[in-house]
C-alpha cells in the first residue's frame, strides 16, 4: 500500500490500533492467570498479532519514503479504511502538489517541510503513517481548543475510547506525550491551526487514565475564557511513595493518585460507581487514602453524582480552591455550562 496517511485519518489508524494492541493484551494476561491456574510455569502465552505493530522507518526519511508518491488504486484504499476502521476519504500526504490524485476516497496534502513530519511508521500493509504528535498539530485546523484537547488528552493518556466496551473505553499505554506534541508543533510552526495547538498545550498534561480524569481536568485548569475554575499546579496519576508507616496499613510501595497538588499536599480521586462500588473496594480505598494521610496528603472524593450536574461540579471547584487558598472560581456562567455539557457528555472521536 503505497501511501503515507496523516491528519485525521492517521489519528484514527492509532486509536484502532490502540484498541487492537489493548484487546491483545488483555487476552495475554487471561493466557497467563489461565495457566497459572493450571499450574503450568515457564510457558508463553501466544504472542500478541501483528495488527496494531509499527516500527519507524531508519534512515533519509523522506528520499526512502516512496509513498510521499503515491500510486494507488481506490479499491486499495477502500481495504485500508475497512481493515483499519477509518473513515473516507483518507487523508495522505504527498511530496509535492503535481502529485494529489483527485479520487473520491482520498484527500490529498502537499507536503510543506518534508523533515517536519518525520519520523514516519511503517503500517503492516507496508504503508506510511505520521507519528502520533504529528496527526495531533494537523487536527488543529479542524478542532477549537476543547475538542483538541480533548483527544490530545486521550493521546498522552492511558486509555483509548471504544464504544463497544460498558465503560467506554480500555487501557492502553501513551501514544505519545505533551513533550512531544510541543516539540512536533515547533518543528510545524506556522501550519494552518497551530494557534490552537499551542492554547491547548498550555493545558495538556500526560498520565490521565480514563475520559471522567480528563473531564474534571479540564474543567480544572481551564481559563475562565474557556469555562474553567483556572486551577493548575496539578498532576495525573502520579506516583507518591509511602513510608514504612504507611505501608503497614496500605501494603504498597507506591500510591497513584488521579490528580495531585504536589505543592498543596492535595490529591482528587473519582471514584466510579463502576470501579468503587463493592465493598472490598471501599475498603481498599479506605486504606489508601489513610495511607497518603500518614503522607500529609489530603485526598477529596469525587464521584458521578457530583459531576454530572453544574451545581454539583461548581460545588466540588470551589472547595478545592478553598482548600488551596486560592480565590473561588467564577464557575455559575453560560461559559461553564457549555464546557460542563461538552467534557462529560459521552465521549466520542472528531471523525466518528
Amino acid at each position: 500500500m503505497g501511501v503515507c496517511i496523516s491528519h485525521g485519518t492517521a489519528a484514527a489508524y492509532w486509536c484502532h490500533a490502540s484498541r487492537v494492541e489493548a484487546d491483545a493484551k488483555a487476552a495475554e494476561r487471561l493466557q497467563r492467570a489461565e495457566l497459572a491456574e493450571q499450574g503450568v510455569w515457564g510457558e508463553e502465552p501466544a504472542p500478541l498479532p501483528l495488527a496494531a505493530a509499527c516500527e519507524a522507518l531508519r534512515g533519509p526519511r523522506v528520499k526512502r519514503c516512496m509513498s510521499l508518491q503515491p500510486s494507488v488504486k481506490a479499491a486499495d484504499l477502500r481495504a485500508l479504511a475497512e481493515a483499519h476502521e477509518l473513515p473516507l476519504p483518507l487523508h495522505i500526504i504527498v511530496s509535492d502538489q503535481g502529485l494529489r490524485q483527485k479520487q473520491d476516497v482520498v484527500a490529498c496534502h502537499a507536503l510543506r517541510d518534508s523533515a517536519s513530519f518525520g519520523p514516519f511508521y511503517t503500517m503492516r500493509e507496508g504503508g506510511n503513517v505520521v507519528s502520533p504528535e504529528v496527526a495531533l498539530v494537523q487536527l488543529g485546523r479542524e478542532l477549537d481548543v476543547v475538542g483538541w484537547l480533548l483527544l490530545a488528552y486521550e493521546f498522552c493518556g492511558t486509555y483509548t475510547l471504544d464504544p463497544s466496551v460498558p465503560r467506554g473505553f480500555k487501557e492502553r499505554e501513551p501514544l505519545t506525550s505533551a513533550a512531544q506534541v510541543a516539540e512536533a508543533a515547533e518543528r510545524l510552526d506556522g501550519m494552518k491551526g497551530i494557534k490552537t495547538v499551542r492554547g491547548g498545550l498550555r493545558y495538556l498534561r500526560d498520565g490521565s487514565a480514563s475520559p471522567m480524569e480528563t473531564a474534571i481536568a479540564l474543567m480544572l485548569s481551564l481559563p475562565r475564557r474557556l469555562g474553567g475554575a483556572g486551577i493548575g499546579g496539578f498532576e495525573m496519576n502520579g506516583s507518591v511513595v509511602l513510608g514504612d508507616a504507611a505501608r503497614k496499613l496500605y501494603p504498597r510501595e507506591t500510591c497513584r493518585c488521579d490528580l495531585r497538588f504536589p505543592a498543596k499536599q492535595l490529591a482528587l480521586e473519582y471514584d466510579s460507581d463502576a470501579e468503587h462500588s463493592t465493598d472490598a473496594q471501599k475498603d481498599s480505598d479506605a486504606l489508601r487514602r489513610a495511607a497518603l494521610a500518614l503522607e500529609g496528603i489530603e485526598v477529596v472524593s469525587v464521584r458521578w453524582e457530583q459531576v454530572r450536574t453544574r451545581e454539583g461540579m461548581a460545588a466540588t471547584l470551589a472547595q478545592v480552591a478553598q482548600k488551596l487558598r486560592t480565590a473561588a472560581p467564577n464557575v455559575d456562567g453560560e461559559l461553564f455550562a457549555n464546557l460542563h455539557a461538552r467534557v462529560t457528555a459521552k465521549h466520542s472521536h472528531p471523525w466518528d
